[in-house]
């Protein structure tokens, strides 16, 4: 996979990231899905010592990655560039047939994070795309639409700076206010204001308040069906923190 920005994904141990490939939904509790993950280097998965796990299929597809002893069903992926992530020798099997009509096979990508400081905003108008290029090599497989979008962004936060201050540069403005915050925050013998600074959210409903309706029990392993939109929970008296660059 290649994106159009470098991947930020957490390394999770040397040479490996959290990005994952999943096969066939396992432990998702959707119907027809192995309640059983077995990632490729656990005990039992065959791991060759490189991340790849070589698995014997049972001739009709149904047992491939069903997540018992040598049938892996969860694949780690592996920096390859910036903005590249390669899931190696990941076996991949026929589903094979029922009733005389194809099966299907589920791979699904998770946990794989983009830097989206890095694009420009294009306008208020047309959303920045994150986009992912996704190939297998060798060939043999054929892929409908391998270029996808897979995010969009835009300014969520606003900052602003009312009144604006003007400071100079190797000259303290309220020195006071750090060894007392009680101090006012205009000296007499100055006229810079120590500006108030906002954070006005541009985009309200990627902001919630937490109810207990959207706290979700939290399990070993999660595998979503679906990616919901992101949206920050926050409590009265959230705090953010600006960083102010010269």
């Amino acid at each position: 996979m290649t994106l159009n920005t470098n991947v930020t994904s957490r390394l999770t141990a040397s040479g490996f990231l959290e990005a994952l490939l999943l096969i066939d939904e396992p432990h998702s509790g959707i119907v027809g899905s192995t309640p059983t993950l077995l990632a490729c280097g656990a005990a039992g998965s065959n791991d060759n010592g490189s991340g790849v796990c070589p698995t014997t299929g049972d001739g009709t597809g149904r047992s491939t990655y069903n997540g018992s002893a040598g049938h892996a069903n969860v694949f780690q992926g592996q920096p390859i560039g910036a903005n590249e992530i390669v899931w190696k020798g990941v076996p991949f099997d026929s589903p094979g047939l029922t009733n005389g009509r194809f099966n299907t096979r589920i791979v699904r990508l998770i946990n794989v994070r983009a830097n989206a400081g890095q694009l420009p905003l294009v306008s208020e108008v047309f959303l920045t795309q994150i986009v992912a290029n996704v190939s297998i090599t060798p060939g043999g497989v054929a892929l409908t639409n391998p270029q996808q979008t897979v995010a969009l962004f835009e300014t969520a936060l606003a900052p602003t700076s009312n009144p604006v201050a003007t400071l100079n540069q190797c000259v303290s403005a309220n020195p006071g206010i750090a060894t007392d915050p009680t101090q006012p925050s205009i000296q007499a013998s100055r006229t810079e204001l120590s500006s108030p600074f906002r954070l006005p959210n541009t985009l309200a409903p990627r902001f919630e308040r937490k109810t207990m309706l959207n706290v979700r029990p939290i399990r070993a392993l999660q595998v979503p069906r679906s990616t919901p939109p992101t949206q920050i929970r926050i409590n009265p008296g959230t705090r953010t923190t600006p960083k102010l660059v010269s």
